[in-house]
């Protein structure tokens, strides 16, 4: 068993963590080096800034560079107040976005892909976009997030209100982001959306949202049973 309440230990695991993911980027894009005919890999190439699965990422890349700096803060002593910005930032980046956002990203993906992959990630885009990537980008997001949940946690618990009211305007956000890229260039970025009318659309968007609420009021739950858990040992 992995000794997560060891500073060392957690170090190298958010640093391997970390440069799998970049690693995974920087695989991303030579992608862009193969073969351009099929038309839903020329949706991806053009506007991969604005698929879901690549904010997740995004927000993955942020959350493992604060984990792996704030742990090397507390290994090295530095500047108590350097920590505590490093460890709040740290959570509130994981428990306000990271987690809610992973969780979706990974149960929504494989769940339109066991009904019709189509609906999600056409055959077409295997041609170019090897299998490991893809679970790179929608399965392995979520080790990341486990070893989080099981590392010991002792301050920086976040306020679920709070969070909420964050999470829910990132949500909105991105959405104005889709539909900006539907209104301005015709174009939608996961083909169930081209088979649902738009009460069904209205409907999945907010399915998404409330899902989204859900997954991090767990998240924090799951984050303030170490608070607790702490107090006990005490």
């Amino acid at each position: 068993m992995i000794p997560l309440h060891n500073g060392i230990s957690l170090i190298l695991i958010y640093t391997t963590l970390l440069l799998l993911e970049l690693y995974s980027i920087v695989s991303v894009g030579s992608i862009k080096k193969l073969e351009r005919n099929s038309y839903r890999f020329q949706i991806m190439q053009k506007y991969n800034w604005a698929f879901f699965t690549i904010w997740t990422f995004t927000l993955q890349l942020i959350f493992l560079g604060l984990a792996v700096c704030h742990e090397l803060s507390e290994l090295l002593k530095l500047n108590l107040s350097v920590r505590k910005k490093l460890g709040r930032a740290r959570a509130v980046i994981f428990d306000t976005f990271t987690f809610p956002c992973t969780l979706l990203t990974v149960t929504v993906f494989w769940t339109v892909w066991h009904i019709d992959r189509e609906l999600i990630f056409p055959r077409e885009l295997s041609k170019v976009f090897p299998d490991w990537l893809n679970h790179m980008l929608h399965t392995f997001i979520l080790v990341p997030v486990i070893v989080e949940i099981l590392a010991p946690k002792k301050h920086n618990f976040v306020d679920y209100k709070v969070a909420a009211r964050s999470l829910f305007l990132f949500a909105l956000i991105y959405q104005l982001v889709y539909l900006y890229v539907y209104m301005l260039h015709g174009v939608w970025l996961y083909p169930i959306h081209e088979y649902l009318s738009w009460t069904g659309k209205i409907i999945l968007f907010t399915s998404k949202i409330v899902a989204l609420m859900a997954f991090q009021k767990i998240g924090i739950s799951f984050q303030h049973r170490k608070k607790k858990m702490h107090n006990k040992v005490k």
